[in-house]
């Protein structure tokens, strides 16, 4: 089938990764820092009361990081993450990753920011992250989670935790875990508001008439339809009753018991094997 090179691209650099990662697995201890480096930077920085890329890590070992800009005032430590994101509102990640600077900061230098910032320079907002001790340390925890399962854990799938990320993974075709995700959705209505990210269905009935094709898929207990051009994805003309796909990105419109389904600007179709 016709491939977008990038797609391409993302899943070769997947496997890469995936291959780096099982090739360091079992290594209890936390991987190596540059403690020399931070405790020299430690120093200057102490020293000059601002800095810019200041290295902080955590005491653990498993967590290290850059701060974009420190400055020092009479209230004490301001830290501040610059994002070249055109966006008035400020994402949870972006909120967190700020908060686990703070702890190690704290876990670097000794002491706790007093505040923290997070700025777009292209729109001009200023945008304030809590950085009480607790908060901070809760979330650090959290991320020392994350990175030492990454390091230890054997099965990729396990690392899974599918939800609102997967709207721009680009690995959903072949995540299993997703897929799983998808399958528990508890009702109806919430299936039918995430099945835009994917849905598998079975082929009871396909037709074709020149280039359009028509195709009848069993969903959830529903009858999904939709009919395409064979010119804009050509091996949907090869399906038969019977064959499993995976539909990506794809707009249910109609009647909850019998929804059709539209083509968007960047719908795919896959035969499941």
């Amino acid at each position: 089938m016709p491939r977008e090179q990038r797609r391409i691209d993302l899943a070769a650099e997947a496997v890469m990764v995936e291959a780096h990662r099982m090739a360091g697995l079992g290594h209890e201890t936390p991987p190596r820092l540059a403690q020399d480096a931070v405790a020299a930077q430690a120093l200057e920085t102490e020293a000059l009361g601002l800095g810019n890329e200041v290295t902080v890590a955590s005491a653990d070992g498993w967590l290290m990081g850059r701060v974009d800009r420190v400055e020092r005032d009479d209230n004490g430590i301001r830290i501040i993450d610059y994002k070249s994101a055109v966006r008035g509102d400020l994402p949870e990640r972006y909120e967190r990753q700020v908060q686990t600077y703070a702890s190690m900061w704290h876990d670097t230098f000794g002491e706790w920011p007093s505040e923290a910032l997070v700025v777009y320079p292209l729109l001009g907002a200023v945008h304030s992250v809590s950085v009480t001790p607790e908060v901070c340390e809760a979330v650090a925890s959290e991320s020392a989670v994350v990175v030492r399962a990454l390091v230890l854990e054997r099965s990729a799938e396990s690392l899974g935790r599918p939800g609102d990320t997967c709207r721009v993974c680009d690995f959903r075709p072949w995540c299993q875990v997703f897929w799983q995700y998808q399958q528990r959705a508890q009702s109806d209505s919430d299936a039918l508001a995430s099945a835009y990210l994917g849905f598998e269905g079975e082929v009871e009935q396909a037709e074709a008439s020149g280039t359009t094709v028509r195709i009848h898929v069993r969903w959830r207990g529903k009858l999904v339809t939709f009919a395409i051009d064979a010119t804009r994805l050509p091996h949907a003309a090869a399906a038969r009753p019977g064959d499993v796909l995976r539909l990506l990105e794809w707009n249910l419109r109609g009647l909850r018991h019998a929804p059709q389904a539209f083509l968007s600007g960047t719908s795919e179709l896959f035969f499941v094997e």
